[in-house]
Formats: C-alpha cells, sequence, structure tokens
C-alpha cells in the first residue's frame, strides 16, 4: 500500500483502482456474526472443495 501511494505501483486496487464486488461470490463471510476462527475454517473449507488446497 505504501508503494501505491506514493506512485510506484499503478492501479492498485483501493487506491487508485477501485474495488469491484464481484456479481456472484463463490463464498460470502459475515464478519459481524462470525469468530476470525471460524470465517477462516468456512474459506478453507471452501478453497478445499474447490481444489485449490490439499
Amino acid at each position: 500500500y505504501a508503494k501505491a501511494r506514493a506512485g510506484l505501483i499503478k492501479e492498485f486496487t483501493g487506491i487508485d483502482d477501485p474495488y469491484e464486488e464481484p456479481e456472484t461470490a463463490e463464498v460470502t463471510i459475515d464478519t459481524q456474526a462470525l469468530t476470525p476462527e471460524l470465517a477462516a475454517h468456512r474459506i478453507l473449507v471452501k478453497l478445499e472443495n474447490l481444489g485449490f488446497i490439499r
């Protein structure tokens, strides 16, 4: 972020390039309702189911 703010990195999401929310998310996490541990667990399970991790 520091490099992007200093202009060393162009089109950095959240600095000079807007965040584009996906039309259909593969996973959504309610960070207000879940503990960090449970949120991380749900993300890991989804990544395993998609075959990204074992």
